[in-house]
């Protein structure tokens, strides 16, 4: 059986993670290796830890890892599940990858994922998010927004204050109206109907 591999990285660290183990054992292996290697990476600004290999996760298992990374190096760290080199993974459906970050993305700071996109914060004006696949954001949207690349218009945008300077899905673009306070009353969702982007409460979209 392979093992679980941890490999420092230019921009944090890689786990990659083979097929055929268990996951309670992924997790009990994946955090000793990585409490092992948290005093090279304490501290350090912008990290991020990628998750890679032959093993295929569901969206829970995700969470899962999520959690345990936020435990062992806190909460401003960008975890990302992105697609290897290994032909087993590259073969993925992008719906099957995703990004979550933890923290508020500043004016100037760019984030892409080339499945879908959780944000757990707030997105500045200035700050630009993109995603192949829907953009969720338990915080307040602000800056430059494109879910859908590659031309997905089954793909939404959501905030709890979603007031974007520009939003766009797939090839359909728009632009918050100048001069307008948004009003944050509750969570809304962006999304294409009818060759038009509409914006509606969370709950009215069914």
């Amino acid at each position: 059986m392979e093992n679980i591999q941890i490999k420092g990285v230019k921009n944090g660290i890689k786990a990659v993670l083979p097929s055929g183990i268990k996951f309670d054992d992924m997790i009990a292996t994946l955090t000793q290796k990585l409490k092992q290697s948290k005093a090279l990476f304490e501290g350090r600004e912008n990290l991020c830890v990628t998750f890679e290999g032959k093993a295929v996760l569901t969206h829970a298992q995700k969470c899962r890892l999520q959690k345990e990374v936020f435990a062992l190096f806190g909460e401003d760290v960008l975890v990302s599940f992105a697609s290897s080199v290994d032909t087993a993974i590259s073969k993925l459906d992008s719906s099957e990858r995703c990004i979550f970050f933890r923290g508020t993305l500043r004016s100037g700071t760019n984030l892409h994922s080339e499945g879908h996109m959780f944000i757990f914060g707030d997105v500045n004006p200035g700050a630009e998010v993109s995603a192949m696949g829907n953009i969720i954001v338990i915080g307040s949207l602000k800056g430059v927004v494109h879910a859908g690349i590659g031309g997905d218009r089954e793909a939404f945008v959501m905030a709890l204050g979603l007031a974007p300077t520009q939003i766009r899905i797939a090839d359909i673009i728009t632009r918050s109206p100048d001069g307008v306070q948004p009003v944050f009353e509750r969570p809304e969702i962006a999304y294409i109907k009818d060759d038009r982007i509409y914006i509606d409460t969370l709950l009215k979209k069914k």
